[in-house]
């Protein structure tokens, strides 16, 4: 629990209730000095640990991340940035949360952060104590544990420049008991600190949005998925959506304005599981992430329509193209195309677009081919089709 500098670090700790000798002598809120240049700052999480899930655990370092502006009217955004394999408290510009098997007594977790000659934040890292606590998220479960959501929210406290705080009923109280969830909602003294430290003003990003929830399209279940959020801002222009395959790469698909709590995305694959996140934006700048949410489309429960729209068209002649394509077929995933010179074309290739290359033909030839439109319920065959090459010239 001692302050020290180290590197020009500061060094703060939150404890179990049973250690509160050895403390510097504290006030009701304490602004230590440094405070961060901007009003966004980004965090990266090492989610590995030994309690929880690590989809879990990012979650919960989330919620506790957001606590800050969620709760408040401080120009602060801590916005989650991406993975990380840090397991070291390091001075490196980036700034990172991670679990580290050491115990360490008493104490639960330390946040240290390095500052400038100018009084700013430069770099802040948050590490907590696996192999002396076992750690528990949500509301539910706990036994002789700790919430991440509830450590978490108080050493991101320190991350952004706030000391501990003589009023027991806060956040920023340096010692915390088992299974507490009062940590997560932060009291009126620690409201008061960190809006001394981040006064509020028009020019700051909106609050992150929260609560993202995913659920299959009521009548396009196998296609499209419906997205709802609560709206945290009342300063927001607008929200970004964005989406992805595998929980961790994403890329924004929409751009929704003021006040919107809902998105249907639709066109997407049968049977397979897709992941979001939104945030807010304004001509300040982008808030926070929501919390990440996932569901899968349902899975086809018929086969896929027969495919048809053959280009070049069925018994075409005069032809010189290289790519054959068609049109797409209702509930198809992929398809398999045959091709050739017999009327029993052979297998050529799996596509999951509607054309697929066939190379270079030779002159005047007649050329057989035929599709097959596929999903996880069956497989559709479509005609055989043909055309003729062109016949080359004489000179």
């Amino acid at each position: 629990m001692r302050h020290q500098r180290l590197r020009r670090a500061i060094v703060v700790a939150l404890t179990v209730w049973v250690t509160l000798l050895g403390l510097d002598r504290l006030s009701a809120y304490v602004a230590n000095g440094p405070r961060w240049p901007t009003d966004a700052v980004s965090y990266f999480v090492n989610p590995a640990n030994a309690d929880v899930t690590e989809s879990a655990a990012l979650a919960a370092v989330q919620v506790a991340a957001s606590a800050w502006s969620l709760q408040s009217l401080a120009d602060i955004q801590l916005q989650y940035a991406g993975p990380t394999a840090g397991t070291a408290v390091q001075n490196n510009g980036k700034n990172e949360v991670f679990f580290s098997p050491e115990s360490s007594g008493s104490t639960i977790a330390v946040c240290y952060y390095w500052w400038n000659g100018s009084n700013q934040i430069i770099d802040s890292d948050i590490k907590f104590y696996d192999g002396g606590f076992t750690f528990h998220t949500g509301t539910t479960g706990c036994s002789g544990g700790m919430f991440i959501e509830d450590v978490g929210t108080h050493e991101f406290g320190h991350f952004i420049g706030l000391g501990h705080s003589t009023v027991g009923s806060a956040t920023m109280y340096p010692s915390i008991g088992y299974c507490s969830q009062a940590g997560r909602s932060l009291d009126a003294d620690d409201i008061a600190g960190v809006e001394s430290i981040y006064p509020a003003g028009s020019g700051a990003p909106p609050a992150a949005p929260y609560d993202l929830g995913v659920v299959q399209h009521s009548t396009q279940p196998s296609s499209s998925l419906v997205l709802s959020w609560t709206d945290a801002a009342s300063s927001e222009s607008g929200f970004s959506v964005e989406r992805s395959t595998n929980g961790s790469t994403f890329g924004a698909i929409a751009s929704l304005g003021a006040n919107v709590t809902t998105f249907t995305n639709t066109g997407l694959a049968a049977g397979t599981t897709y992941y979001y996140r939104v945030r807010a934006f304004n001509g300040a700048g982008n808030s926070a992430y929501s919390n990440i949410a996932s569901h899968a489309t349902a899975a086809p429960t018929s086969a896929p329509a027969a495919p048809s729209g053959p280009n070049p068209a069925n018994g075409a002649t005069n032809v010189t193209a290289t790519t054959v394509s068609w049109a797409a077929s209702s509930g198809a995933t992929s398809y398999d195309v045959y091709f050739g010179t017999t009327t029993t074309p052979a297998f050529k290739g799996t596509t999951s677009a509607t054309s697929l290359s066939v190379g270079k033909l030779g002159a005047g030839v007649i050329h057989y081919w035929r599709v097959v439109a596929k999903n996880s319920a069956g497989n559709t065959s479509g005609a055989t089709w043909s055309f003729t090459t062109k016949t080359k010239g004489r000179r």
